[in-house]
């Protein structure tokens, strides 16, 4: 009984679900004149690649594509939009017409808020579509709704650890800062400006880096703006105004500010510095022109750290994989260094005058009479064969015969006659016989004369015996043309370098400063020692607000002549403009403590004096001695004695110059001449290698190169590559 009641429940309910379902038939796919939808019109998202940064822009692209014959217009915007990201507005649709199809884009740009995979939503578009065409030939229409299909992303994380000043901004960015006066007195306002402009993940940037101001500054709370481009969200501005009172008189730098944002295209942190605005304040209380250094420095009320220096070295780095052994090589003795100094100087001397006496044969005036003449007597052997030769070779080589004797005997005519050989070679005992021969010979050549008489070839020898020449003499490779052959081509080569220096300082007094940099960079590549090049070169680069630069620049020139006054300016006003706050540079520039006895002499002369201290201390002690134990006068000793104070004296101060110079004197030292990023391995083209931001002014040896790259060594051992534009040679 139950088996029959739950088999007929059963299929009561099979008959009630076919009755349903009959009833409530699916629905049916749109379709026009019965082609499905999808084949007629679809949308889609795409991006131009697949893997983003966190916070990186990048643009969405709306593709519509309609068959020709159906399409009527665009029913409405396209609905899509996200909590997950923020988007501008959609642009106007761009229509690009087919034979069968029409294809319209809009576009949009959008971020990524956090790291790894996202799926961007699907969008709904309205279309208005032709369904039919009526009998009087109007198409009728009708709307219909298409969606896009979810587009899987990924979104990598930015790079750990992350700079303490980085604030969240990712993109492409500019700061700038400026004062409203350069001079205002004691109680008056001036305004000063900070900018940040660009584009980038705007919405995620919330405040200006920090900036620190003198306490000796009344700060009026600053105003903060944020100016966005027309129509766009992430292409704008955020500028601060801050009002100061100063309340000392005195001279002041207001600035740098450094701001760090993340560049996607470098895969790197970057570190912008503003430039820095001297202000000077007048007052009763101070003279005017004095430079008052402010007591402390306190932050603005915007918040942020204070000035940031120059680390020693940068943040720690994986090193360079090491290979082979690490085998020891012990000291050399004082015979062997002496030895290694001697020997090849003896050998270039060797050297030089084995050249110079080669070179007296090319530099002797009767050079083209021995050439001539060696020439006479290598036909007169030819001709000594001539027995079997026809009358055509005879002629060949009596017409060189008579070419090398016209130039032995100096004579510039093409076709001299035997009188003309005759006067030339008046000097010479036979000279006329040397008229005869040329008379014989022409008759051979130009005459009918079949052969030479047979005599002739023992006077043309005895008439080249009774003309010799003296051989040149030994003494002549003491003559100055052959000990300095190269003296008229280091006049030549100079002569560009003046020219492109010359050059260089008409394009900048005509104020073209990019072609005085180009010219006087082409002067330093030729002279990279010289100090006048590379000091202008500050100067041009200054002219045009790249103060890191001119500040490397201006350290290279005061390197190598710290004790010209021009230079001196121009060091210490690059590197106040540019803010760098290196511990290295602060004794030279200002000439503290031992500082203002080091750049009395460079880096390379304070180390030719310590060598000639250690010289006059040994030889003075050498005087002592020999006037101690041979029993010489009391005053020979105290000559001696003086001597050796002195040397010691000289040779205390050059060390402890060359200390205070520090890495500056280094022969391979190298300065950051901007602002940049120190990498693991010299490539941009993968983001999985280790980077740290590496401010201007840092210093380093350079170690390597490497196509466009240049490898560091920071003092503590660190390595790392950066590009070789960004760096700065002070001594190659």
């Amino acid at each position: 009984m139950h088996s029959l009641f739950f088999s007929v429940l059963g299929m009561t309910l099979v008959l009630a679900a076919s009755l349903l379902s009959a009833q409530t038939p699916p629905a049916p796919a749109p379709a026009i004149d019965g082609v499905p939808l999808a084949q007629i019109a679809t949308v889609a998202l795409r991006t131009e690649r697949d893997t983003f940064w966190v916070g990186e822009l990048f643009t969405l692209t709306e593709d519509i594509t309609v068959a020709r014959r159906s399409f009527q217009s665009l029913g409405g915007p396209f609905d899509w939009s996200s909590p997950q990201f923020n988007a501008e507005d959609w642009s106007s649709a761009t229509t690009q017409e087919g034979r069968n199809k029409v294809q319209l884009t809009r576009t949009t740009r959008t971020y990524g808020r956090t790291a790894g995979p996202a799926v961007l939503p699907p969008g709904r578009q309205p279309l208005t579509l032709v369904t039919d065409i009526a009998a009087n030939g109007q198409p009728l229409t009708d709307g219909f709704v298409l969606s896009s299909a979810p587009l899987p992303l990924n979104f990598k994380p930015l790079p750990t650890p992350a700079p303490v000043e980085f604030a969240k901004a990712v993109g492409t960015f500019t700061l700038k800062a400026k004062a409203a006066a350069t001079q205002v007195a004691v109680g008056e306002s001036v305004t000063w400006t900070v900018e940040l402009a660009g584009t980038g993940n705007w919405p995620e940037i919330s405040r200006l880096p920090a900036q620190t101001i003198s306490r000796d500054f009344q700060i009026i709370t600053p105003v903060t703006k944020r100016v966005m481009n027309h129509g766009q969200l992430f292409a704008g501005s955020l500028t601060q105004e801050m009002l100061l009172i100063p309340s000392r008189p005195g001279a002041y730098l207001l600035g740098p500010v450094r701001f760090v944002y993340f560049d996607p295209k470098a895969g790197a942190y970057q570190m912008l510095t503003s430039e820095s605005v001297a202000l000077t304040v007048t007052g009763e209380a101070g003279a005017p022109g004095t430079i008052v250094p402010p007591p402390a420095a306190v932050n603005s009320s915007a918040g942020g750290a204070d000035r940031v220096p120059v680390p020693a070295a940068p943040p720690p780095l994986p090193l360079d994989p090491i290979a082979g052994a690490r085998l020891g090589l012990p000291p050399l003795a004082s015979s062997s260094l002496m030895l290694f100094v001697v020997v090849p100087l003896v050998v270039v001397v060797a050297w030089w005058l084995r050249l110079a006496a080669s070179r007296r044969y090319a530099t002797d005036p009767q050079r083209r009479r021995r050439e001539a003449r060696a020439r006479i007597e290598a036909e007169l052997a030819h001709l000594a064969r001539a027995a079997s030769w026809s009358r055509a070779q005879i002629v060949q080589h009596l017409r060189t015969w008579q070419h090398a004797a016209a130039e032995f005997a100096e004579i510039a005519e093409a076709s001299p006659t035997p009188a003309q050989i005759a006067g030339a070679l008046a000097h010479v005992r036979t000279g006329s016989s040397w008229a005869q021969l040329w008379r014989e010979a022409n008759h051979v050549i130009y005459g009918e004369t079949q052969t030479l008489p047979a005599d002739w070839l023992l006077r043309a020898q005895g008439a080249l015996s009774d003309a010799p020449l003296a051989d040149v003499p030994l003494l002549a490779l003491f003559l100055r043309r052959n000990l300095f052959p190269w003296a008229a081509l280091l006049v030549f080569a100079c002569l560009p370098l003046a020219v492109r220096a010359e050059a260089g300082a008409e394009a900048y007094r005509a104020g073209d400063f990019k072609e005085a940099e180009a010219a006087w960079r082409s002067a330093l590549t030729a002279s990279p020692r010289d100090a006048a090049p590379r000091a202008n070169l500050a100067a041009a680069l200054a002219q045009q607000n790249r103060w890191s630069e001119s500040a490397a620049h201006a350290l290279a020139a005061f390197c190598l002549a710290p004790q010209d006054a021009a230079i001196r300016w121009q060091f210490n006003l690059s590197l106040e403009r540019a803010g760098i706050d290196q511990a290295a540079f602060v004794a030279l520039a200002t000439g503290a403590g031992w500082g203002g006895v080091a750049r009395w002499l460079s880096p390379g002369a304070w180390g030719v004096a310590w060598a000639w201290a250690a010289l006059v201390w040994a030889a003075a002690l050498g005087l002592w001695l020999w006037a101690h134990y041979r029993a010489r006068p009391v005053w020979l000793r105290r000559v001696a004695e003086v001597m050796m104070v002195l040397a010691v004296v000289l040779g205390g101060s050059a060390l402890l110059s060359m200390r205070t110079y520090g890495l500056l004197a280094q022969r391979d030292i190298a300065v950051v001449a901007q602002n940049t990023v120190l990498r693991s391995v010299p490539t941009e083209a993968t983001n999985a290698q280790k980077t740290s931001p590496l401010p201007a002014g840092s210093l380093a040896v350079v170690d390597q190169a490497f196509l466009g790259w240049t490898r560091l060594v920071f003092p503590n051992g660190q390595t790392g590559w950066v590009r070789t534009d960004a760096v700065v040679t002070l001594y190659r």
